[in-house]
């Protein structure tokens, strides 16, 4: 089965198996391409690329809050990531990368698979002010 077809199914389980599935060399240049083709900074760490969550919110509902698309991706079984809670050596390499305060803790990250899943979710549902954003860029 596809992945649109799984996501269309809303089977949470075969959307996680896939993406996990996915060599993450491909998945840090797609991530890559898409940032450079969007206008957001990505970086790599420790053999996966990031982008910042905030700026996958802006780039899907307009606004740098991301308790809205932490929600969305929850139900795919997928995560943002927290700089909390990580080592102080990777917090400080991300934040270096990003130009983030050296107190930040809050920020998030996002992955080519969640970003995959919001794009694969759009064609699914096809929401107007995604659609437009989309075909704006």
């Amino acid at each position: 089965m596809s992945f649109q077809k799984q996501l269309q199914t809303n089977n949470a389980e075969a959307v996680r198996q896939f993406l996990a599935e996915l060599p993450q060399q491909s998945a840090n240049e797609g991530l890559h391409q898409a940032g450079e083709a969007f206008g957001f900074p990505t970086v790599e760490a420790e053999g996966v690329r990031y982008m910042l969550g905030r700026d996958l919110a802006q780039y899907i509902y307009g606004y740098k809050n991301v308790a809205s698309l932490h929600h969305l991706l929850k139900q795919y079984g997928r995560e943002l990531l927290s700089l909390r809670g990580s080592d102080i050596s990777y917090q400080n390499l991300i934040r270096q990368a990003f130009s983030l305060s050296p107190s930040d803790g809050r920020s998030t990250l996002a992955t080519w698979g969640d970003l995959v899943t919001f794009l694969q979710l759009m064609k699914k549902q096809q929401p107007p002010s995604w659609r437009n954003r989309i075909i704006s860029r």
